[in-house]
C-alpha cells in the first residue's frame, strides 16, 4: 500500500480505530452489524453416534451445556478434558440420565502443554471412534486495568486459550473434522479496560478461526456475552451483573445461549457474536464509537469531543455553601457535598441500590472490564474534565482529593464553589 495513505491515517485521524488499506489503496473500516442467521448458508449439524467429540473445559458452564447439546443430537462418545478433570467431578455436573445416555471419557489434561494434547489426541485415536468435532471452552479470568497487568497476569489466560487452542489446531488439522468451535468473547470486539488479557486471548481465537477457514478447515468463533447462573463472568456476583446491565448488556441464561448455539450450528458461520444488549444505551455509555454506527441511528454517533465544555448539574443550587460559613465549615460542607455527589453518580451509573463505602476501592465492588471506561466517561461528562481511566478501577472517593478540589474552588467566588468543583475536578485519585 502507498505509505502516504498510512501517513495520512496517522496524521489526520478521524476517530476510526480499525482501518484496512488494500494494495489498491481501498480504505475499509470495521463495523459491528446485526446478522440474521437465516441469511447465512444452511448447514445441518453433523453429530453422529459413531464418532468422538472433544470438549475442553468440559466441566465448566459452557462445556457442560455444549456436552448436553451434543448428547441431545445423538453423540455417544464424548471426551471431557480439564486440568483437574475427574470422574467424580463429572458426576456432580451431569445427571444420571445424561451419563447413561453416552460414554463419557473424563481426561485430566493441560492443553497448554504439547505433550498433554499429543497424548489426548493419541488416546482418542487408539481407543475411541474417530474424532469429528472439537469445542474449545477452556479458560480463566484475571481482571485488572492494563497498567496493572504484567506478563504473570497474561500467561495464565494465554495458556489454555492461546497456546491450548493453537495446539488443538496443530494436532487435529490433519483430521477430517466436522466442526471446530472456539469460545471467544464479546470483549474482543468491543474492547475492555479491565480485561485486557482476556480480550487479547479472545482476539487470538477469532484470528485462529479465520486462519483455519483460510486453510479450508472448519472453524467457528463465537463471541459470547456473559452467561448467568455460573461461569467466568459471574465471579463478580450481582454487582457485576448490575454494572453490565447499566451499560445496556444483559447476562443470558444458559438455556437461551444454547438455543442460539443450536441455531448457529445449523448455519455455516465463521465468526458471530451472541449478546442481549441495548446498543443505544451501551454506545451512550462508552462514547458512541463509530464501530457501532450500523447499530445506531446515524445522528447518534458522536463526532465531537465530549470534553468541549463543562456540565453544571441541575441540582447544583441545592449543594451551595452558605455565604456566611467560615473557611473550615465551608470546606467541610463542600467536601461532604462532593462526596455525596460522587456517591450518587457512581451508584446511578453502575446500578447499585445500596450506598457505597467511600473508603473502599471500586474494584473491590466489582468494577471491572468496560465498566471503568463507562464510569470514566460519565464522570468526564458530568464534571467537565478528563478522568484518567487507568486510575478509575482502583480509585477511592478520597477525602484528600476532595479537599484539594474545594481549596482550588475557593479561589473563585464563594457562591460558585460547587460549580467550580464540578468544572475543575480532574480525577478521583487512588
Amino acid at each position: 500500500p502507498n505509505v502516504d495513505l498510512l501517513a495520512a491515517e496517522l496524521l489526520h485521524p478521524d476517530g476510526e480505530t480499525q482501518i484496512a488499506i488494500s494494495a489498491a489503496g481501498e480504505r475499509n473500516v470495521a463495523r459491528f452489524v446485526k446478522q440474521s442467521l437465516a441469511e447465512l448458508p444452511a448447514r445441518l449439524p453433523r453429530v453422529r453416534g459413531d464418532a468422538t467429540y472433544l470438549v475442553t473445559g468440559g466441566l465448566g458452564m459452557l462445556g457442560h451445556s455444549v456436552t448436553k447439546w451434543l448428547i441431545s443430537k445423538g453423540a455417544k462418545h464424548v471426551v471431557l478434558s480439564g486440568r483437574n478433570a475427574s470422574s467424580e467431578a463429572a458426576l456432580k455436573v451431569f445427571s444420571a440420565a445424561e451419563i447413561n445416555s453416552a460414554a463419557f471419557h473424563v481426561v485430566a489434561a493441560d492443553i497448554s502443554r504439547d505433550e498433554d494434547v499429543r497424548r489426548l489426541i493419541q488416546t482418542i485415536r487408539n481407543e475411541l471412534p474417530p474424532l469429528k468435532g472439537v469445542v474449545q471452552s477452556a479458560g480463566v479470568l484475571d481482571d485488572g486495568i492494563l497498567a496493572q497487568l504484567d506478563w504473570d497476569r497474561f500467561a495464565p489466560l494465554f495458556e489454555p486459550r492461546v497456546y491450548g487452542s493453537w495446539l488443538l489446531h496443530e494436532h487435529t488439522k490433519s483430521l477430517e473434522l466436522d466442526f471446530f468451535i472456539l469460545k471467544s468473547s464479546l470483549l474482543s470486539l468491543l474492547g475492555s479496560a479491565g480485561q485486557g488479557n482476556y480480550t487479547a486471548s479472545s482476539a487470538f481465537l477469532d484470528s485462529l478461526a479465520a486462519h483455519r477457514r483460510a486453510a479450508g478447515a472448519p472453524a467457528t468463533s463465537v463471541n459470547w456475552c456473559a452467561w448467568s447462573g455460573g461461569g467466568l463472568a459471574t465471579v463478580s456476583g450481582a454487582r457485576g451483573e448490575a454494572m453490565w446491565s447499566s451499560l445496556g448488556v444483559e447476562f443470558v441464561s444458559p438455556d437461551l445461549a444454547m438455543q442460539a448455539f443450536d441455531k448457529l450450528m445449523h448455519r455455516d458461520v465463521d465468526q458471530i457474536a451472541v449478546a442481549a444488549a441495548d446498543w443505544s444505551t451501551y454506545a451512550g455509555k462508552v462514547g458512541k464509537p463509530s464501530f457501532l454506527a450500523e447499530l445506531l441511528n446515524r445522528n447518534e454517533v458522536s463526532g465531537s469531543s465530549k470534553f468541549a465544555q463543562a456540565k453544571v448539574t441541575p441540582d447544583a443550587r441545592s449543594m451551595e455553601v452558605p455565604p456566611d460559613a467560615g473557611p473550615v465549615e465551608a470546606n467541610g460542607q463542600a467536601r461532604q457535598q462532593l462526596l455525596s455527589k460522587l456517591q450518587q453518580h457512581i451508584m446511578a451509573k453502575l446500578g447499585f441500590a445500596e450506598v457505597i463505602d467511600p473508603d473502599q476501592p471500586l474494584n473491590e465492588l466489582g468494577l471491572d472490564s468496560l465498566m471503568s471506561v463507562a464510569l470514566s466517561n460519565s464522570l468526564e461528562q458530568e464534571f467537565g474534565r478528563r478522568v484518567l481511566q487507568d486510575k478509575t478501577a482502583d480509585a477511592k472517593l478520597e477525602r484528600r482529593e476532595q479537599l484539594r478540589l474545594v481549596d482550588r474552588s475557593r479561589q473563585e467566588d464563594r457562591m460558585q464553589a460547587i460549580t467550580a468543583r464540578l468544572q475543575f475536578s480532574k480525577r478521583v485519585e487512588a
